[in-house]
């Protein structure tokens, strides 16, 4: 039954769901009508939330539209398994689609690496649960939603929105790293010096820059303590995760190799943190101009390093073995 004023709202149990013209800043392609008030196909609307190509038409530049078209694949794809909790691009399809594929997306992040403890029988099963769960959100989605109409538990869809968009952050380190090991394999490159100067590199810029604003901003303790914090998180939680996770998923105990390149890099954070906190006793905890320097300096002398043995030893020689493996 049509409701008042000519809102065409479809009439449905209060306790599952709102109306999603009592919302403010929505699309008329989500209450189902276009520019002209009439009724919007299903698949006009979908395509509309796929990817907005209004907004699209509406860039101002052609280089940006081109750049807004590169990434409608990864987008598109983004947002047919995030459930994302906007009210104004809510689209019921998609929401469903969304609860049937989040939960694929989950088993993929778990299973992207193998278990050496599951077979591929077992795998494959994993998989099908998945899909049987995922079916089973879609259909219960299904049968308290309507077309039009926002539920009231849409809100709630948040925690899958988080979790699935962990996922495939997971998912696509995970391929940037086997991407990087390839790339090692060609040009003959230990793992080790990649992740010591690529993946370390990539991995700070984010911290790298947050840091710089908040220095320009006057924030000085906040910097410090950023800095000293984040490496402090990556070496204590990142690693006691990593070791957590080798002992159950890889091997019990899990064996970790001491080569040179890491004895290198370890005498080099040493030392860096005795030269700090040296410098900073001596200058009455005043951070000078020279202590910057002298990182700075201190880092380059630890890239030639790195890749000075590299160069001249060769894969073999930095991944020897200096002691028999440990056990964590």
């Amino acid at each position: 039954a049509g409701g008042e004023g000519g809102e065409g709202v479809r009439r449905v149990p209060p306790r599952f769901a709102m109306p999603l013209q009592t919302l403010p800043h929505h699309r008329a392609t989500v209450t189902g009508e276009d520019k002209a008030g009439r009724p919007a196909g299903a698949e006009e609307s979908l395509l509309e939330y796929l990817f907005p190509f209004s907004e699209l038409a509406s860039l101002p530049s052609q280089r940006e539209r081109l750049y807004r078209g590169m990434e409608a694949p990864s987008t598109t794809v983004f947002r047919l398994t995030c459930p994302q909790t906007t009210s104004g691009a809510w689209n019921r399809t998609a929401f469903l689609c969304q609860l049937l594929l989040a939960p694929l997306v989950w088993t993929w992040a778990v299973l992207v690496h193998g278990l050496p403890s599951l077979s591929p029988a077992t795998s494959h099963m994993v998989f099908a649960s998945a899909v049987v769960i995922g079916g089973l959100l879609a259909f219960a989605a299904s049968a308290t939603s309507s077309p039009g109409v926002l539920p009231h538990y849409h809100r709630y869809v948040s925690v899958l929105g988080f979790v699935t968009s962990m996922a495939w952050i997971y998912i696509l380190a995970v391929e940037a790293v086997h991407a990087l090991q390839a790339a090692g394999r060609v040009l003959d490159v230990s793992d080790g010096f990649l992740g010591i100067t690529v993946l370390s590199a990539a991995n700070s810029v984010g911290d790298l820059v947050a840091n710089v604003a908040v220095a320009k901003a006057g924030m000085q303790a906040m910097c410090v303590s950023a800095c000293i914090g984040s490496p402090i998180f990556i070496i204590l939680f990142g690693g006691g995760v990593a070791s957590v996770l080798g002992n159950v998923f890889v091997a019990s105990p899990y064996p970790l190799e001491l080569n040179l390149e890491i004895l290198v890099a370890g005498i080099f954070l040493f030392f860096t943190v005795v030269a700090t906190l040296a410098y900073l006793a001596l200058n009455h905890m005043q951070a000078g101009r020279n202590l910057g320097l002298m990182l700075l300096l201190l880092y380059a002398a630890f890239l030639c390093s790195v890749v000075g043995m590299e160069m001249v030893g060769g894969n073999s020689f930095v991944q020897k073995r200096i002691a028999a493996p440990a056990r964590a």
